[in-house]
């Protein structure tokens, strides 16, 4: 199948929830939810999933074509149903996909599709109709092809730290890695800085140590460094946290005060050096009978100013709860894994791996040599196999 003869599809305004077609393309959905039947289920509410190339002679600006030489462009089309509606998914693993379903039930007006959805969805059918065929009468050949053909752009795995870092060392984001490693072990080794009481006055002044080096570490962000050696650590708090303002009028002796105003807001990110990435939290510990400050990190990339705001605080005599420690370790001694994924996930440190990054292309300081060597080294998850019932 012609790409083109796709783009009424893949061209479609992403909804995440969809877009209802009319009568005529329903039931060519409804067609090609009974064609994939003969597939064998996949996933939940009745999934089924093949990987397809589309034929095209272009290249398109910002558009991800994986094997120009071959002329193909791969997508991954799904179909699923759920309360009697037909859901059918459209996408190439790097952008959102296109969702069609055949009921505008829980959708308002402008999700509605635009008619010339139709005749892409008639020459998909047929597309379909014939590897559906394929797969019946020779069921491992589809699994075959697949597994020799579809790009590794296209596929998930994971490496060793250490091994990406041998290949491309631009990856590594942290020097003086012993010195952070000996901080690590240093604040594991001994409990946190405990603090009878708890109000504005002393969180700003601990907060303000870490925003210090935060902005220092950050020094091309903060285009213009700014001379806050005026301003108290309350003013610097108000004036820079994220939800600064709103604790502006809080006794800054009052602990009740601190409190309430932490635990009625802390989903609102008002415990935050930098807002949703990096965390500043002082927790109550029953059994220590004080305050501990803890320090930790949503964000992969951010974990290099972790690690230099937990020295700071360090320096000044401290010490913090530091988590997840065990991330951070492996990071350090480059003994943990890296997910490779066509659309990598900034909060990523799950399943194994502590972050994921995109299979590289190539570009300066990296050679089709350096991709292959890649392409080889990494721990590849075997494509989901298609079976006909």
């Amino acid at each position: 199948m012609q790409l083109n003869d796709l783009w009424g599809i893949i061209a479609l305004p992403h909804e995440w929830n969809g877009c209802a077609v009319d009568e005529r393309s329903a039931e060519v959905i409804a067609r090609i939810k009974q064609s994939m039947s003969r597939l064998a289920v996949m996933g939940d509410d009745e999934r089924r999933s093949l990987w397809l190339p589309f034929q095209t002679r272009r290249k398109y600006a910002n558009f991800d074509i994986d094997e120009p030489i071959k002329g193909l462009v791969w997508y991954r089309v799904s179909i699923s149903t759920y309360r009697s509606i037909h859901y059918l998914w459209v996408g190439d693993s790097h952008h959102i996909p296109t969702i069609l379903k055949t009921s505008n039930e829980y959708i308002d007006r402008h999700s509605m599709c635009p008619d010339d959805t139709f005749a892409s969805l008639v020459e998909l059918e047929q597309y379909l109709i014939r590897v559906v065929e394929w797969i019946v009468s020779r069921p491992n050949e589809y699994n075959e092809y697949i597994a020799a053909n579809l790009p590794y752009t296209k596929r998930y795995g994971k490496i060793q730290r250490s091994v990406l870092y041998r290949l491309i060392p631009s990856y590594r984001r942290l020097d003086e890695r012993d010195k952070y490693i000996e901080l690590l072990n240093d604040l594991s080794a001994d409990t946190p800085t405990l603090y009878p009481e708890m109000n504005l006055h002393i969180y700003s002044h601990v907060w303000r140590l870490a925003y210090d080096a935060y902005r220092v570490a950050n020094e091309y962000f903060f285009s213009k460094p700014e001379d806050t050696s005026e301003e108290s650590d309350i003013e610097m708090f108000v004036e820079h946290s994220s939800k600064g303002y709103e604790a502006k009028d809080i006794n800054p002796t009052s602990e009740e005060e601190f409190v309430k105003w932490k635990e009625e807001n802390a989903m609102y990110h008002n415990m935050d050096v930098a807002y949703a990435r990096i965390h500043l939290a002082p927790i109550w510990n029953a059994e220590r009978h004080g305050w501990e400050f803890h320090l930790w990190f949503s964000v992969y990339g951010y974990y290099p100013d972790v690690l230099k705001i937990a020295q700071a605080l360090y320096e000044h005599g401290i010490r913090v709860e530091l988590s997840p420690t065990d991330t951070l370790l492996g990071i350090l001694h480059e003994d943990d894994w890296v997910g490779v994924v066509p659309s990598p996930d900034k909060y990523m440190n799950r399943d194994e791996t502590t972050n994921q990054i995109d299979l590289p292309w190539v570009e300066d300081n990296i050679t089709q040599e350096i991709i292959d060597q890649l392409i080889a080294l990494i721990q590849w998850t075997p494509e989901e196999q298609v079976r006909p019932l």
